[in-house]
């Protein structure tokens, strides 16, 4: 069954998140055809999302870490990790008109002790922004949460 999660935050509340130092919102999941259910966003991730100083914020595509790309390229089911540096070129809509430009774009990049948080931007029939949450442990990198609009 396809899932299809929502976070009731715009990409601009979230990245307000690091500076208001809180985290307000739910997550909305639902499966082709239902009616959305809500869930708390999980508390481990909230207690840990609200000490905003702990984050690095980057916007640079280079600086995500090796296991972060690895982790996200396998959630995602491509082969390789491919995303444009803010104001980069890539692919934002669903007329390709180059095959090696990306289809993601990132937005801003928070690393903290043990969590990756990616904001990007992915292109298509319409552009969305989406947050991928990563832990981060002995060199490796799960994907743990993820947010984009429900289509």
């Amino acid at each position: 069954m396809t899932i299809y999660i929502l976070i009731v935050l715009t990409l601009t509340s979230a990245i307000s998140i690091f500076a208001q130092g809180t985290l307000k919102g739910t997550v909305a999941v639902r499966a082709k055809n239902d009616h959305p259910k809500e869930y708390a966003l999980p508390d481990d991730l909230v207690k840990e999302l609200s000490n905003p100083s702990q984050f690095r914020l980057d916007r640079k595509v280079a600086n995500v870490p090796e296991s972060v790309r690895a982790a996200f390229a396998q959630a995602t089911n491509v082969t390789s990790f491919s995303m444009a540096d803010p104001g980069g070129r890539w692919e934002a809509t669903d007329v390709i008109r180059d095959a090696s430009l990306p289809r993601r774009r990132l937005s801003t990049l928070a690393i903290g002790s043990g969590l990756c948080l990616l904001f990007y931007e992915r292109g298509g029939i319409r552009k969305d922004d989406n947050v991928a949450v990563f832990r981060m442990a002995n060199g490796r990198a799960e994907a743990i949460w993820h947010a984009f609009p429900v289509q």
